[in-house]
């Protein structure tokens, strides 16, 4: 009896969730990929899970209040400007209207923008992109002490926190990451020794 209820909820769940998707067209969660896609209108976008869980949760919750953690966060310097970001996993939580919890979570602060492949169409008379010709991964929180700042609100001590090399992910504490400068967190993440260098706060 209760395998029976359980796949009944389980079909009603999905049968809600259609309905919300069928309203209308599912954007990505990501401005970066929204406006690529609306700058593009030959190209279909086809939402991911995250994007179809969201639009989910946020019909379900609206009007509830929405708790938001961050239960891990990243430093990286990717290369190229020698500047450092940040980006982190962000959960939701809320409830439905009967009063069940809802969670959702995402990457913030790190989004893999498309570029297109165009080519000219005699038909249209005009050249249109026709395909997506790859990738660029974009940071768009600056490590600093300014958004660190409001960042730090949203964590608790069950936050984790690393340092992303590029090529190896590191744990690190919460003083390393804050207090020490990139080099000095990779060494530590890496040997567990720590050479306190300048970061954030340690002006």
């Amino acid at each position: 009896m209760s395998s029976t209820n359980n796949t009944s909820s389980g079909n009603n769940l999905q049968q809600q969730q259609q309905q919300v998707e069928e309203k209308k067209p599912i954007e990505s969660i990501y401005p970066q990929i929204r406006d690529f896609y609306r700058a593009n209108p030959s190209l279909t976008y086809s939402p991911t899970a995250q994007d179809r869980t969201r639009r989910f949760f946020d019909v379900m919750t609206e009007g509830n209040e929405v708790t938001k953690k961050i239960t891990a966060i990243y430093r990286v310097k990717p290369g190229g400007d020698n500047k450092e970001y940040c980006y982190f996993y962000e959960s939701w939580k809320s409830t439905d209207y009967l009063g069940n919890v809802c969670e959702w979570g995402s990457i913030q602060g790190r989004v893999d923008v498309p570029y297109a492949a165009y080519e000219f169409i005699p038909e249209e008379g005009r050249v249109l992109a026709t395909s997506i010709a790859g990738h660029n991964t974009v940071y768009d929180i600056e490590f600093s002490k300014e958004n660190l700042k409001e960042l730090l609100q949203q964590t608790s001590h069950e936050t984790q926190f690393y340092v992303n090399t590029g090529n190896v992910v590191y744990s690190v504490t919460r003083d390393s990451f804050l207090n020490d400068d990139f080099e000095s967190c990779v060494e530590y993440g890496k040997t567990g020794h720590r050479v306190k260098g300048k970061g954030v706060d340690s002006n």
